[in-house]
């Protein structure tokens, strides 16, 4: 199985790849929208169906995930991931820059110079590396890692050439690009889910979603605050709850039931599992 030699080791995969559709031909940039390590434990739980072909770190460590033989589970897309080399970086810091570290830049570069010296790219070009937005309606890999992707060619064609220092990078303009609507959209929900990451250890469904955005697209609320109120206590129980419904009735259920269940019930565990083989569902599965 094929890592670079750049690689101080790998996080678990769980088997979340598939095969490829044909040669590598590309590498994506991805960021992980955190600073923190939800970006990382995303990757690593065995239950998201998210994985990379390698992460790169605020202080310039590169590790592996999904082997390249492997198409890696990133941008959402089998036609795009199976012909591409993934990379997620972590975030030096948040909204609206989402700056990435030097550090990172440098060893995202040395990273580009090996897979392309290894997979035959005549050089790091706009179509040899590539940004995750060009491929579907996300602000991903950042603005402040977008603008600066030119440079980070620059760089990966000087290593590859055999510079050993970095090559001053072309500035870029100070500017504020603002936020199309979908890119404000795909942004909420990238925060979001990292958020329920790391208050609850899962991914929020649609359902949990979509009123948190309602509100923010209306002004009615803040991206902090909707942060702040994800009740892990509240998440904890509609996660019970979720469990029944996986093991009795062999479907996740929605956030709907699930409260109802609580409600009803004043959150009494086993009263929900009796409601549910109870139920006329239960009793179709299980004649």
């Amino acid at each position: 199985m094929t890592f670079s030699s750049l690689i101080s080791g790998t996080i678990p995969h769980h088997g979340k790849f598939s095969a490829r559709t044909g040669p590598v031909i590309r590498v994506i940039q991805h960021h992980w929208a955190s600073f923190g390590g939800a970006g990382e434990a995303a990757l690593a739980s065995p239950t998201t169906k998210k994985s990379v072909n390698y992460l790169v770190y605020n202080d310039g460590v590169i590790k592996g995930q999904v082997p390249e033989e492997f198409r890696a589970w990133t941008s959402g897309s089998l036609a795009v991931d199976g012909v591409s080399i993934t990379i997620e970086v972590q975030n030096q810091s948040g909204a609206p820059d989402w700056r990435v570290s030097d550090a990172a830049i440098n060893s995202i570069a040395r990273l580009l110079a090996d897979i392309a010296h290894r997979k035959g790219f005549v050089s790091l070009n706009d179509g040899t590396y590539r940004g995750h937005r060009e491929f579907a309606a996300t602000a991903c890999p950042g603005p402040y890692l977008w603008e600066r992707m030119p440079a980070v060619r620059q760089m990966a064609n000087a290593f590859r050439a055999g510079s050993n220092t970095s090559p001053t990078p072309a500035p870029v303009a100070s500017k504020i690009v603002p936020y199309t609507e979908v890119d404000m959209t795909s942004f909420a929900t990238e925060a979001l889910t990292d958020a329920y990451y790391e208050e609850c250890g899962r991914a929020p469904g649609n359902a949990e979603l979509a009123p948190r955005r309602l509100r923010l697209a209306k002004g009615e609320s803040t991206l902090k605050d909707e942060i702040v109120g994800i009740d892990k206590s509240v998440e904890s129980n509609r996660w019970a709850v979720h469990q029944l419904y996986l093991e009795l009735l062999k479907r996740g259920g929605g956030v709907s039931e699930w409260d109802g269940w609580i409600v009803a019930t004043g959150n009494d565990i086993v009263k929900i599992r009796a409601g549910l083989t109870g139920s006329d569902e239960y009793k179709k599965l299980h004649p």
